[in-house]
């Protein structure tokens, strides 16, 4: 990473406002990928709040939602029997999953829009850029899918569409991760991948300044070391020996897997894990002061062991 992490101060409180300004935000692309566990409206809004600041400064913000658990509660609510991948020990996505989740996908990325739409009206005088689309549209993101059921890997980009959002017509998009199947002869045309899957491919593919972040809001504070204290960093070899020892362990597997992917692809961007309920957490993370984050590295000599963020209550 290209700033030294010792120089880290994460505090509980206001943000950086030195760091936040046009000079080093104007037309900076910035991917943030909102949790399935961060749809509420308190949430979202909180989210959106920040999205307006960053804007303000002339950011590009590209935003993929998950859903994830919306999905789950409206399989059990239409009795859809859910099994699950022996190899990766996540959802089977059939047919009948997929149709529900693109189903409900679209629902929460039409309440995620109105959101956005709502506070963007208040803070900025403009809600007409905010732009909700399915990741299929236009062949936006191309997927694999698994061998046996229709989830998958985001594999890639359209990046003329996705230029042409963002840069020529200046929308902020606001992405349902459901993606088109990369094979044109298969008889499904949706593949459902982890929505920080879809997120990581943008990051890495977009051909944006290099040192542009990526931030991975979830509902849980970051990542967290085996004496349950939260860390400001962490290696590539410290996340595989945390999930070996498991101490990374549930759904945290998967975004530090592809948060590692993504910093070693592009070692000079920054790759953050982070509460995004929390107030000015983006904003913390990106002014790289006073937040609740994790810098996921692409180098052990990056990290530093004894940085923790201090002020974050151990969790239980």
């Amino acid at each position: 990473m290209s700033a030294p992490l010792s120089s880290h101060n994460y505090l509980t409180g206001n943000f950086n406002s030195n760091k936040l300004t046009e000079e080093n935000y104007k037309d900076r692309t910035i991917v943030i990928k909102m949790g399935g566990d961060l749809l509420t409206h308190d949430a979202v809004y909180t989210i959106a709040t920040q999205v307006a600041e960053l804007c303000k400064l002339g950011a590009k913000p590209i935003i993929v939602h998950g859903g994830a658990l919306y999905i789950d509660e409206l399989l059990e609510e239409r009795n859809i029997p859910v099994e699950q991948d022996y190899d990766s020990g996540v959802r089977r996505t059939t047919r009948e999953v997929i149709e529900i989740a693109d189903e409900i996908l679209k629902i929460k990325n039409q309440e995620i829009v109105t959101i956005f739409k709502e506070v963007f009206k208040e803070m900025l005088g403009d809600n007409s850029k905010i732009l909700g689309i399915d990741g299929y549209e236009n062949n936006l993101i191309l997927a694999k899918k698994a061998a046996t059921h229709f989830g998958g890997r985001a594999t890639s980009i359209n990046k003329e569409y996705m230029n042409e959002l963002v840069n020529t017509q200046g929308l902020i998009p606001i992405i349902n991760p459901i993606c088109m199947n990369e094979n044109p002869d298969s008889d499904e045309f949706r593949i459902n991948p982890n929505g920080d899957d879809v997120a990581m491919r943008i990051f890495e593919q977009m051909n944006y300044k290099n040192d542009n972040p990526i931030l991975i809001l979830c509902s849980d504070t970051c990542v967290w070391d085996k004496n349950k204290k939260p860390l400001s960093n962490i290696s590539e070899k410290e996340i595989d020996d945390f999930i070996k020892d498991e101490v990374i362990k549930g759904g945290m597997i998967i975004k530090v897997k592809d948060a590692k992917e993504a910093a070693l692809f592009k070692p000079n961007g920054k790759v953050f894990i982070l509460n995004g309920s929390k107030e000015n957490a983006i904003l913390n993370a990106i002014s790289e002061k006073n937040g609740s984050a994790t810098l996921i590295c692409s180098h052990k000599e990056e990290a530093n062991n004894n940085i923790y963020l201090p002020n974050i209550p151990i969790s239980a």
